[in-house]
């Protein structure tokens, strides 16, 4: 267990932060500081294992304690369910920033012990990270069976934050194994008191128990803005398609938009395509995202940094105000969007207005095949920021199954808090037609309702969105190649044309939305998300082919294009030329 008990509900105080920032840059030194440290050693798969449990990848952590140059470490641990005993015991030395640490683990199931051997650095901030095999003895050699990580992660007497004021991932993980532990303690104390009082009664689930303590506490987090927190830092990025700026003077305002929590933004710099539209009728645009460097694959890290991004857009907001904007629209989509509705809490906020999509962030409703307890966090803390809201604000909650708890519901509980708060507001709740969460991304979202968004954005009012008839004239609007007047003659029957071209695409088959960048008349390179490849290209009895897939290719301008399935002729993606 950790020295210091974690509250919760508890934000720590100016006091402790002004402490913390002390503690770290003490440590700014070639050695590592003497006293008892967390570590987690985290080891890889194990292709080796018999069963899928024996192969799968472990992480723990342990106490390790530094005096001078030398380092031991040992943990005690047995499994309830299964009474298997594990003894770790660790050894080892510094030398300058080198370090060495030796180890060896038995488990009381097993005949052999196993043996660490780790090798590694430590950095000027003054943490540590080590690598090495986990091996055997087997035959009298070691075979290694899990490649191992050691990473020294705090001081076991530093003052540990709270997770809005964690320094890295490292510190985010830690502090969340604290609150698991302390509220773990607290269930099964609660559930020996009630066996005692009654030992008819059965015994509480402790698992249900915990989650109900951890739901508390990040609810409480993620629900209102704290002047105390440090800001989560933002990089700016120049969006796909936006035209420049035109400055305080001549543009009608500015929006102020918060990228979502992930690495779509980074790398295309992609964005709703409504805020297009709004650009190109007079607004100007600033986009910011978290970098990389903050981004971790869970959805914890998702929720806890909140407070530190309220904190940041508090300054931004003051600095834009400061250049002249005659109004400033804060926005934000999914991580981006609750993070400016949590802001939008703050009574001098320097802001007009809100503009919000699919604002959600705590993760998908099913994680790796099983239920997310945590997921209706996004409904039961939506409501107590909602309530607080001191703007007047768009809100779209387009059909999401996998992220959206209930997209009407959540609509009609916006309606409620800002009726009564008397804020204008223009509220699009589970729109026909706009399923998942990137649905009001696309340009016939836009079509539908960009229009009624940009009117509130000029003159706020409460109103409802009215959409308009479908418009065979209108790029946004065409959903199937019927819609194309004398479409053979618009098709794309030549790959000469699209040598040297770079587009982005925003698709309708998927959320992966793309770039292509056509290398030459045989070949493009296309990104997502996540990854590039090049594939062969070719046009072919009228209809262009990629890897061999082909569809139908529409030039409906110089600038668009229009890509519609072979077979049905329903629209696959509409492609904008990158200048």
């Amino acid at each position: 267990m950790l020295a210091r008990t974690l509250l919760l509900s508890t934000i720590f105080a100016l006091s402790s932060a002004i402490a913390i920032a002390e503690t770290a840059t003490s440590k700014v030194a070639a050695g590592l500081a003497d006293g008892t440290w967390i570590v987690e050693e985290a080891c890889g798969e194990n292709k080796a294992g018999k069963d899928t449990e024996a192969q799968r990848p472990f992480n723990w952590e342990i106490e390790f304690t530094v005096k001078g140059d030398r380092i031991t470490g040992a943990k005690h641990s047995v499994n309830t369910k299964t009474n298997v005993v594990i003894d770790l015991a660790y050894h080892g030395s510094i030398a300058g920033s080198k370090i060495e640490i030796d180890g060896t683990g038995r488990r009381s199931n097993l005949e052999r012990p196993w043996l660490y051997s780790y090798q590694g650095t430590i950095s000027p901030e003054g943490r540590a990270e080590l690598s090495g095999p986990l091996a055997m003895r087997i035959g009298g050699q070691p075979k290694t069976f899990r490649a191992c990580k050691l990473t020294f992660l705090v001081l076991k007497s530093d003052a540990l934050p709270s997770m809005a004021f964690a320094r890295n991932v490292d510190e985010m993980r830690l502090v969340n194994n604290a609150m698991v532990q302390e509220a773990a303690a607290l269930c099964d104390t609660a559930a020996d008191a009630a066996l005692a009082k009654d030992p008819k009664v059965p015994a509480p689930d402790t698992r249900t128990c915990v989650s109900d303590k951890l739901r508390e506490g990040l609810s409480k987090a993620v629900s209102a803005p704290s002047p105390l927190v440090p800001e989560l830092q933002f990089t700016a990025f120049a969006p796909s398609l936006i035209k420049p700026n035109t400055g305080p003077k001549a543009a009608k305002g500015v929006i102020y938009y918060v990228g979502g929590y992930g690495k779509h933004e980074d790398d295309h710099r992609l964005v709703p395509y409504y805020l297009k539209s709004l650009t190109d009728n007079g607004w100007d645009l600033i986009a910011e995202r978290l970098p990389n460097a903050n981004i971790d694959d869970t959805w914890e890290a998702d929720s806890y940094q909140v407070p530190g991004g309220v904190t940041f857009v508090q300054r931004r907001l003051k600095e834009i105000k400061a250049l002249g904007y005659k109004r400033i629209v804060l926005a934000g989509f999914s991580w981006g969007g609750w993070v400016s509705l949590v802001a939008s809490q703050i009574p001098d906020l320097p802001a007009d207005m809100l503009l919000v999509n699919a604002l959600v962030v705590f993760g998908h409703k099913v994680v790796e095949g099983k239920p997310n307890l945590f997921f209706d966090i996004n409904m039961t803390a939506y409501k107590p920021v909602m309530a607080q809201t001191k703007l007047p604000a768009v809100l779209i909650f387009p059909n999401d199954p996998e992220d959206e708890p209930d997209a009407k519901l959540r609509g009609a509980i916006a309606d409620v808090y800002l009726t009564h708060a008397n804020l204008p507001h223009r509220i699009i709740a589970g729109p026909p037609g706009f399923t998942a969460h990137y649905a009001a991304w696309l340009p016939f979202f836009d079509f539908a309702y960009g229009k009624c968004i940009a009117d509130f954005l000029d003159k706020p009012s409460a109103a409802m969105c009215r959409t308009p008839r479908i418009s065979d004239t209108d790029f946004r609007s065409i959903l199937s190649l019927k819609q194309v007047p004398n479409e053979k003659a618009k098709r794309v029957v030549s790959a000469q044309s699209l040598a040297g071209a770079k587009y982005v695409a925003y698709t309708l088959e998927d959320e992966d939305f793309k770039h292509f960048a056509f290398v030459s008349a045989s070949e493009r390179l296309t990104s997502v998300w996540n990854r590039s490849f090049k594939e062969p290209i070719a046009v072919h009895d009228d209809e262009f082919c990629a890897s061999q897939v082909c569809s139908i290719l529409i030039r409906w301008s110089d600038d668009t294009l229009l890509q519609f399935d072979k077979a049905s002729g329903a629209l696959k993606a509409w492609w904008f030329l990158e200048k």
